[in-house]
């Protein structure tokens, strides 16, 4: 029955994005581009070549990343929203961690360390609102929101004042050392971070099958026979949203590591934002949260080719996730009834 329905989650997906796609070609065409050069040009620079999903990878990896680590949170009826800030702290964490200790220990240990410290940097910017969920019922999603907000402010005062690279012209950290990159995949731009998410979804799938997993799901449907099933309200809580904390801090230390080599003041991009709204339109299953952020991450890098391709604004891409958004919410409401 759940593989049925992760199925069908998965068709309305495709059949929004071909609706989407369609009211786009239409708004493409009212700006006097043909659409079928526009989307042409999104498929080849988003998935028509090694280097287009090379690129794509970039986008998806720290996406999906987050979207998995939510995946318990939202079975469990906890909307948390501070993905955004705990990506942003992880960051933050990993690049400082890694111009800490690498000059005391080797490649491997800094990379490990430097991991481990920024999903320990999103599990402490969780643990205040899991702690004010889980003990005094606080609504999750105004603290949560609350702290990315602190995040983001907090981060901008950082890398202006004591977390500054020495001598950089942007708002930054120093660069980390080149050694301490994420490995690239043959002649590509991708890392070695993408065959991190076969695990984690292979995880993923794998939690939701275990006693653990049960009493979530459990949790979030019927409260009451959660109890009876010897589940433990307080630690499902904190458990999901720390979960959710440190797969957004790794998510970090993957955009670091991976793509930005420092951290700069638009380390904040929305994949927090993003990748809660695939999982709750995806209905927190993973099959469905792995499709749409492929195909979300490939809207992203086929729209900045569409723009120098045929000058259609790459801001467009968000016209076309808000319409699979919309239609998707639609869907899930029509099942609702």
């Amino acid at each position: 029955m759940t593989r049925l329905l992760a199925r069908s989650t998965t068709m309305s997906l495709v059949v929004a994005t071909a609706f989407a796609l369609a009211v786009g070609a239409v708004l493409i065409a009212a700006v006097g581009v043909n659409p079928a050069d526009a989307y042409r040009t999104i498929w080849n620079g988003s998935v028509g070549s090694a280097q287009a999903l090379a690129q794509t990878s970039l986008r998806m990896t720290p996406l999906l990343v987050m979207a998995l680590g939510l995946i318990p949170a939202l079975r469990a009826g906890i909307f948390t929203i501070g993905s955004e800030g705990q990506f942003g702290v992880g960051a933050l964490t990993a690049a400082l961690t890694t111009l800490a200790v690498a000059p005391h220990l080797p490649v491997i240990p800094t990379m490990a360390v430097a991991a481990l410290a920024a999903a320990l940097g999103g599990v402490a910017w969780a643990l205040i609102p899991a702690l004010l969920r889980a003990y005094f019922a606080v609504d999750e999603i105004l603290t949560t929101f609350a702290f990315n907000f602190i995040a983001t402010f907090l981060l901008l005062w950082l890398l202006n004042g004591p977390a500054r690279g020495k001598g950089q012209y942007l708002v930054q950290t120093d660069p980390v050392p080149q050694n301490t990159w994420l490995p690239t995949i043959s002649d590509t731009v991708a890392n070695v971070g993408l065959f991190l998410l076969p695990v984690l979804v292979a995880v993923a799938v794998a939690f939701g099958r275990t006693t653990a997993g049960y009493r979530v799901r459990l949790f979030g449907s019927q409260p009451s026979l959660a109890l009876a099933a010897r589940a433990r309200p307080r630690a499902i809580v904190l458990g999901t949203m720390l979960v959710a904390g440190a797969a957004a801090g790794f998510a970090g230390w993957l955009q670091v590591e991976g793509v930005d080599r420092a951290v700069f003041a638009t380390v904040f991009r929305g994949y927090g934002y993003l990748a809660l709204a695939l999982v709750a339109l995806g209905q927190a299953k993973v099959l469905p949260t792995v499709v749409g952020a492929l195909l979300f991450a490939a809207l992203q890098n086929g729209s900045e080719a569409m723009q120098l391709g045929v000058g259609v604004s790459s801001d467009f891409v968000f016209v076309m996730q808000g319409l699979v958004l919309f239609l998707m919410s639609f869907r899930l409401t029509r099942a609702a009834r």
